[in-house]
């Protein structure tokens, strides 16, 4: 089974042209790994690899989902049949949270076949439920204020030649999934060139989605003050720039930023 991908809406599209369209569904990612009351449905993607050799209409598996609280105790699940009709199936489907406190989580999903668990995937998620507590810290030091982080940040500002460096040079660190959506968010502000307020739009996909981005970064290494792996990441990005730009490319000498930075 492959990678998880946690998302904020699932829906039925036709629109195969839509960056996040998968399999007739519109799955809109949640790459901050953030949800709360106003987005209660935790919704999921991943792809299920069949041996062909068990590939047919007469044979299927059993698709469970459980979600685990921080002690490990489990406080939601759903269990469904799936056929194993070819050798890539996309498991999608949702669970709705609402009611969660706040605290991490742990989304595990089995599959079970002939009575054996045979993969297992798991992705991790915070949930806010909004309660403050009187001893809590401010609400910029917690999760709870992460539209206030995006729009007191430069990211909620940043011009699309800005975007389009910026994630280009954010995606050497970014995972297969990443790289496949950044692209995507790129190349349908180069299709709507021609539509200004759809293309302003899709601007502030491209900025939500680089936001999302580097907040997952720091749950993933827990680091408390918003954005700061965002900003240490660019002032080294600006640093090798400096020491090493104009000379290489005048002389013909591509820089790497992957290889400079590692």
């Amino acid at each position: 089974m492959s990678g998880i991908e946690l998302a904020n809406t699932l829906t039925p599209t036709s629109d195969s042209k839509n960056p996040f369209e998968k399999v007739g569904y519109l799955i809109t990612p949640n790459p901050s790994q953030l949800f709360n009351p106003d987005n209660s449905k935790l919704c999921y993607y991943a792809e299920l690899y069949v041996p062909a050799s068990i590939v047919s209409p007469g044979h299927e598996c059993e698709v469970s989902a459980h979600v685990f609280d921080g002690e490990h105790h489990e406080v939601l699940s759903n269990k469904r049949k799936q056929m194993l009709t070819t050798t890539i199936i996309p498991l999608i489907g949702y669970l709705d949270i609402d009611g969660l406190t706040k605290d991490s989580y742990r989304l595990e999903i089995d599959v079970q076949y002939n009575d054996n668990i045979e993969t297992r995937g798991e992705e991790k998620f915070y949930y806010d439920d909004g309660m403050k507590l009187a001893d809590e810290p401010p609400a910029s030091n917690s999760a709870v204020d992460e539209e206030g982080i995006y729009q007191s940040s430069d990211l909620s500002k940043m011009s699309e030649f800005e975007l389009q460096e910026k994630g280009d040079q954010a995606m050497y660190l970014g995972t297969g999934t990443d790289q496949k959506t950044w692209q995507k968010l790129k190349k349908k502000v180069e299709d709507d060139e021609s539509n200004a307020s759809q293309k302003e739009k899709d601007i502030v996909d491209e900025r939500r989605f680089l936001f999302g981005f580097w907040r997952a970064k720091e749950r993933q290494a827990n680091v408390r003050s918003p954005l700061t792996i965002y900003k240490e990441y660019y002032k080294r990005v600006d640093e090798v720039k400096e020491r090493l730009g104009a000379e290489l490319q005048e002389a013909g000498f591509p820089i790497n930023i992957k290889d400079l930075l590692s």
